[in-house]
């Protein structure tokens, strides 16, 4: 959500008092601040999520969210998130799809046979935002249940009794709704994606694959998205966090090229398997943690002012 949610704060003037009232720190103090650390955490996140197939949003917008205030970091106002995100999205999925493929540890075919139905339904969850996202917080409650459930079944999943990849309504369902999400919030098509194909593929080229869907699947949503941030804002280039992009591409980058590098040497099938499991969990934590702290802070907003 560190994609959409933002955005959807642009988009929609029902959230415009709440952003305002959360004295978003502006792109001026962005600019001065030192985002060093986010060089080694950008290395660990696009290695820890590319390993297991998924988009980084789904670490780094926690981070964004939560370790920020930690360390003492200026809050991203929304044009910002969304421009880093968008940015950094890109160069790492680019650096990671090249590593995986120069591997030759991407399933060309069951990826396009994915991104026939992904595409479609992330285009449709990025036009959608208004629409299914009017409240953030349901679709990020949704999507914390889906890293947890996720999360069980990879760490209890048989391989051989796994079903086959194939081209049924049940396949399809499970990729329309993880594009969807993608569509919405930036994340999902790699989380419902992975773990079926880890069934059935070995665990690297289950994730180089993966990276593949998700590449393409979030680049659709995302040229909707900037496209729309454009119309809004009438231009991103004074609201690009240079100073930070400057310490997250690099690390996105680098961690493309190490994720595949690992993956199939240093790891087994089922290393990699109870790795996958964990991140989602972690992830679905983490979410869960960001909700929280939401609700905390919109009732010490809001309590006053009744």
């Amino acid at each position: 959500f560190v994609l959409v949610a933002p955005y959807q704060a642009l988009i929609s003037p029902q959230h415009h008092k709440r952003i305002t009232a959360r004295q978003v720190v502006s792109i001026e103090n962005v600019a001065t601040a030192d985002y060093a650390f986010m060089l080694p955490s950008s290395i660990a996140i696009a290695t820890a999520c590319q390993l297991v197939g998924i988009g980084g949003a789904a670490l780094f917008s926690p981070t964004f969210l939560l370790v920020f205030p930690l360390l003492g970091c200026p809050q991203l106002d929304p044009v910002s998130a969304v421009a880093c995100a968008l940015i950094t999205e890109a160069f790492g999925f680019s650096s990671g799809l090249t590593g995986y493929a120069r591997r030759r540890l991407v399933d060309w075919q069951i990826a396009r046979h994915e991104l026939i139905t992904s595409i479609p339904f992330a285009l449709f969850g990025a036009l959608s935002v208004e629409t299914f996202a009017a409240d953030p917080r349901l679709l990020r409650t949704l999507y914390c249940l889906l890293m947890f459930g996720l999360s069980i079944q990879l760490g209890t999943q048989n391989v051989s009794s796994c079903e086959s990849h194939k081209n049924d309504i049940q396949v399809i369902a499970t990729t329309a709704l993880g594009a969807t999400l993608t569509g919405l919030l930036g994340v999902g098509i790699g989380e419902v994606l992975y773990p079926r194909l880890i069934a059935v593929l070995p665990a690297d080229r289950a994730a180089g694959t993966s990276v593949a869907v998700v590449t393409f699947t979030t680049a659709a949503a995302a040229i909707v998205q900037f496209v729309e941030l454009v119309q809004v804002q009438g231009g991103l280039q004074d609201a690009i966090p240079w100073s930070l992009l400057s310490f997250t591409v690099p690390g996105v980058l680098i961690g493309g090229q190490v994720a595949p590098l690992l993956a199939g040497r240093v790891f087994a099938d089922d290393d990699l398997r109870r790795a996958a499991s964990f991140v989602f969990g972690f992830v679905g934590a983490a979410f869960a943690t960001s909700l929280l702290t939401n609700y905390i802070e919109n009732v010490g907003i809001i309590l006053p002012t009744r």
